[in-house]
C-alpha cells in the first residue's frame, strides 16, 4: 500500500480492506487466511484490464436486468406461439421465485467457494436458461428456462457486488456499486423496448432472449483472467467446503422464499386472497420461516460462522435500519416502474413500448443520482443526511403522483417522476455500502447476503401487495364501467394487450374505463407514498456518523 501519513490517515489503513489487482496470480488473491481482503493487496492497475474486468461486471448486470423485464411486450407473443395462457403467470414467476430463494444459499457460496469460478458458473446457467427459452418447443419448457435463468441471474447480481467488494477499497466503493446500479436501471426500461422490437421482427421473440448468449461470450475470457481467484477456504478440498455449507438453512430458506413469492403473485390476482391455495402456501411459508430463524439462531447442523443468515445482524441497529430502507426504497421504485405504464397506456393510448419509453425520466434521474451518491458521500463523509433528504423528496413525489388524473399533462407526470427518481436515488444504492462498513471487512460476505435479501423480500412485497391493489380495484371499477366485457378482456386490457377492445368501446365508456384505471393507480402511489412516509421516519433513527 501506499506511504500513510498521520495517524487518521494509519488509522484508516488498518480499518480499511485493500483492493485486489485484477492481474494478481491466483496464488497471491487467495493469500489471505482467514478469507477476507488482505492489507497485502493492491490494486496496481486502473488501465484497460481493470476497466475490462469492470465492464464484464455491468454486462452480466445488464443482462440479469434485461431479463426481468423482456417479457412485458413478448409475453402476448408467447401465448400465441404456445397457447395455454393459464401459465403465462408462471413464465415471470419461475425467475422471480428461484432468483429470490436463491439469494441466501448464492450468499454462502460465494463466502465459501471461489468467487470466480462461482461467478462464472452463476454465467453459465443464465446462459444455458436463456438458451433454453429461446429454443423452448412449449410453454412448460420456456418455463424451466426462465426458472434457470433467474437461478443464474441471482449468481451475476450477488456475485457482481461481491466481486467489486473485494476489489475496492471503502472511499471508492460507494462509486462502484453506483455504477453497478445503472445498468441495473436502464436494464429495466430497456428489456421491453428490445423484447417488443424482436417479437415484432422477423427475428422472433426467441432473439431476445438468444442476444444474451453472444452479449456475455466476449467477456467471458476477461472473466477467467482478470477477476481475482479469491477464496476464503483455499486451504480445504471442495468435499471439505461443502460440509461447511448450512444445508438445513437451504432448504428452510428456499422453501419459505418460495411458498411466500407463489402466495404474494398469485393472491388477489389469480385467485382471491382466502382462497385456500393462498392461505395454504402463507401457511406453509411462515412455517417454514419461523423453522428456519429456529435453526439459525441455534446454530442446528452447522456453526455460528457458516449458518446462512447473520442473526447477529438484527443486534445491530444501524444494519437493521439500511436493511429496512433498502427493502422500502427498492419497492418504491418497481411499485413505480410497474404500474405507471398502464396510466400511460389508458390515458394517452401509448403503445407499451411508448410507455416504457416515458419511463426514463424515472430511471434516468434515478441512475444520475445514484451516482451522485456515489461520487459524493466519500467526500461528505456522513451518510445520514442523504437518506432523510432523499426519502423526504420521495414523499413529496409520491405525494404529488397522488394527485394524477386523467387531465395531468405529461410534462407534470414526467416532473414528478424525475423527483421520485432523484429521491430514491439519492440514497439507495449507498445502504449496502454503509452496511458492508458497519459491518466490519470480516464480514463484508454476509452484510451483501443480508441486504441483497432483504431487498429482493422488499421488491416481492411491494409487487405483490401493490399489484393486488391495482388489480383489484381496476377490475372492480372497470366491470362496473364496462359490464358487458369477460374477465379474460377485462384481465387482456389491464396487460396492455386489449387495445383493440378499448378502441372499440364509445368515448363516454371509454372515459369511465380510464377514470377507473387512474383510480386504481392513485392505489398505487398511495401504497408508494406509505413506504417513503415509513422511510423518512426510519432515517431519523440512522446514527449521525462519519462513514469515511
Amino acid at each position: 500500500m501506499s506511504d500513510e501519513k498521520g495517524d487518521a490517515a494509519a488509522a484508516h489503513a488498518l480499518r480499511a480492506p485493500s483492493p485486489v489487482s485484477p492481474t494478481t496470480s491466483p496464488e497471491d488473491a487467495s493469500a489471505a487466511p482467514d478469507g477476507n481482503p488482505s492489507t497485502s493487496w493492491q490494486r496496481h492497475d486502473n488501465g484497460p484490464k481493470w476497466w475490462s474486468l469492470v465492464l464484464s461486471v455491468l454486462c452480466c448486470t445488464l443482462l440479469y436486468s434485461l431479463d426481468n423485464s423482456i417479457l412485458a411486450d413478448v409475453a402476448p407473443v408467447i401465448v400465441r406461439d404456445f397457447g395455454h395462457a393459464e401459465l403465462l403467470p408462471w413464465c415471470s414467476l419461475a425467475y422471480t421465485l428461484t432468483g429470490t430463494a436463491m439469494i441466501l444459499p448464492f450468499g454462502q457460496f460465494f463466502r465459501t467457494f471461489n468467487v470466480k469460478w462461482t461467478f462464472i458458473m452463476s454465467v453459465f446457467l443464465f446462459e444455458v436458461g436463456s438458451a433454453i427459452c429461446g429454443a423452448a418447443p412449449s410453454m412448460n419448457a420456456f418455463i424451466i428456462g426462465r426458472a434457470i435463468a433467474g437461478l443464474g441471474g441471482t449468481g451475476l447480481f450477488l456475485g457482481g457486488i461481491t466481486i467489486f467488494s473485494i476489489t475496492t477499497e471503502e472511499r471508492e466503493r460507494p462509486f462502484y456499486m453506483a455504477l453497478n446500479g445503472l445498468p441495473w436501471a436502464f436494464g429495466m426500461i430497456l428489456g421491453p423496448l428490445i423484447g417488443g422490437g424482436f417479437a415484432q421482427s422477423s427475428a422472433t421473440w426467441r432473439w431476445g432472449f438468444y442476444i444474451n448468449l453472444p452479449v456475455a461470450a466476449p467477456f467471458v475470457p476477461v472473466m477467467v483472467f482478470f477477476i481475482p481467484n479469491f477464496d476464503r477456504n483455499r486451504h480445504l478440498t471442495f468435499l471439505e467446503k461443502s460440509k461447511t455449507v448450512d444445508w438445513l438453512g437451504i432448504i428452510l430458506s428456499c422453501g419459505a422464499f418460495a411458498s411466500g413469492t407463489m402466495a404474494l403473485s398469485f393472491g388477489g390476482v389469480l385467485f382471491p386472497w382466502d382462497d385456500r391455495r393462498i392461505i395454504a402456501m402463507f401457511v406453509l411459508s411462515f412455517v417454514l420461516f419461523t423453522a428456519f430463524f429456529v435453526t439459525q439462531s441455534r446454530s442446528l447442523w452447522t456453526t455460528t460462522e457458516n449458518r446462512i443468515f447473520p442473526m447477529e445482524f438484527w443486534g445491530n441497529r444501524t444494519l437493521v435500519l439500511l436493511g429496512a430502507l433498502v427493502s422500502l426504497g427498492g419497492g418504491e421504485m418497481f411499485t413505480a416502474i410497474f404500474y405507471l405504464p398502464p396510466l400511460f397506456q389508458f390515458v394517452d393510448r401509448d403503445s407499451p413500448i411508448q410507455a416504457a419509453i416515458r419511463l426514463l425520466p424515472l430511471v434516468c434521474l434515478g441512475v444520475g443520482f445514484i451516482m451522485v451518491n456515489g461520487a459524493l458521500m466519500p467526500r461528505t463523509k456522513y451518510y445520514k443526511p442523504w437518506f432523510v433528504i432523499g426519502t423526504g423528496v420521495s414523499i413529496a413525489a409520491s405525494a404529488l403522483l397522488y394527485t394524477i388524473d386523467e387531465n395531468t399533462s405529461k410534462a407534470a407526470i414526467h416532473g414528478y417522476t424525475i423527483l421520485l427518481g432523484s429521491g430514491i436515488g439519492s440514497y439507495y444504492q449507498a445502504c449496502i455500502s454503509i452496511a458492508q462498513i458497519t459491518a466490519g471487512k470480516e464480514k463484508v460476505f454476509t452484510a451483501i447476503t443480508f441486504i441483497a435479501a432483504l431487498q429482493s423480500v422488499g421488491v416481492v412485497l411491494a409487487l405483490g401487495l401493490s399489484g393486488a391493489i391495482f388489480v383489484n380495484i381496476a377490475t372492480r371499477d372497470l366491470v362496473r364501467a364496462i359490464p358487458s366485457a369477460s374477465p379474460e378482456q377485462i384481465s387482456s386490457a389491464l396487460t396492455g394487450g386489449g387495445s383493440e377492445f378499448f378502441d372499440s368501446l364509445s368515448a363516454e365508456v371509454q372515459r369511465s374505463a380510464t377514470k377507473a384505471v387512474v383510480t386504481a393507480s392513485k392505489g398505487t402511489f398511495a401504497f408508494i407514498l406509505a413506504s417513503a412516509a415509513m422511510s423518512f421516519i426510519i432515517s431519523w433513527f440512522l446514527r449521525w456518523e462519519k462513514a469515511f
